[in-house]
């Protein structure tokens, strides 16, 4: 075009947020850097989505750099705050997990949890490094109740 050409940057890049696109000006017939209205150097930038947390630097896209102190993808979890392993199972409930930190207990079919109706499910969540059951808090061993549609 007149003075100069379109810049793109190439797929998970961006200039600014939501700017992909920037002029290279031709002065005098030589490129020119292109800069920005304080006069640094226009780049592209990496895109995170979501971004990166805890001081996590985003280094290509969707891809954090983490300090030590974080843990996950984009450095939303804070060392020492992971559990090992998969929850304790008590005898004859089943577990399937939500997410990674996240599961879920349930009653075999024709079973519920004590007070509970058919299929409602027990939430099992990691905090800080500990599976915590907030239900019952904490208390185990939790167990199922066979259920019956009319009350003997």
């Amino acid at each position: 075009s007149i003075g100069g050409a379109l810049g793109i940057c190439i797929s998970g890049y961006e200039v600014s947020p939501g700017a992909s696109e920037f002029l290279v000006p031709c002065i005098g017939n030589n490129w020119t850097l292109p800069t920005d209205q304080d006069g640094h150097p226009i780049t592209c930038h990496p895109i995170c989505f979501p971004s990166c947390r805890n001081e996590g630097v985003c280094v290509a896209p969707n891809k954090c750099k983490c300090p030590s102190t974080t843990r996950g993808t984009f450095c939303e979890r804070l060392a020492g705050s992971e559990c090992t392993g998969r929850p304790i199972t008590p005898k004859g409930m089943n577990l399937s997990a939500w997410s990674e930190n996240v599961y879920g207990l349930t009653c075999p079919d024709n079973y519920v949890l004590p007070g509970r109706g058919l299929g409602v499910s027990l939430r099992v969540t990691c905090i800080k490094g500990k599976w915590l059951y907030p239900d019952w808090k904490g208390h185990l061993p939790l167990t199922c109740e066979p259920y019956c549609l009319i009350s003997c």
